[in-house]
């Protein structure tokens, strides 16, 4: 590199893949039996609340790690303890895990992220605390 002067860089190339985790909705129910989706909103908690969220996806989605589900910013979490897995009526992949807001977390959207192995799904602003 010289100063002023441009340096011409070789392309970067990236090979195109097939996701192998999808998150194609989400569920929510106070119960953990009987559950009502929310896709395209997002589903509201309460601070203090628990709640189980089921994510159906397709693909490898059974066989992410309990630890591969995570939740941004502060204030929920789930118990990695509670999972459970299955298939939907339409034999779709599903996870139910236990999420709880804890009695300070802040107003707000959150997305929900999926992890598995280098690969990622993520459901932006799907779950929202709202106040009480």
């Amino acid at each position: 590199m010289n100063a002023g002067k441009t340096t011409p860089l070789d392309p970067i190339r990236v090979v195109a893949q097939a996701a192998t985790v999808k998150v194609e909705g989400i569920g929510w129910s106070p119960d953990g039996h009987s559950f009502s989706p929310a896709y395209p909103q997002s589903l509201p908690i309460h601070p203090g609340q628990s709640a189980s969220l089921e994510v159906v996806g397709a693909g490898g989605l059974n066989q992410v790690d309990p630890a591969g589900f995570a939740i941004s910013g502060s204030g929920l979490a789930f118990d990695p303890k509670t999972v459970q897995r299955g298939a939907d009526s339409a034999g779709a992949p599903l996870v139910i895990l236990q999420l709880t807001a804890h009695p300070d977390a802040p107003p707000g959207p959150h997305s929900l992220y999926v992890t598995h192995g280098d690969e990622r799904a993520v459901l932006t602003g799907g779950i929202e605390v709202v106040a009480a």
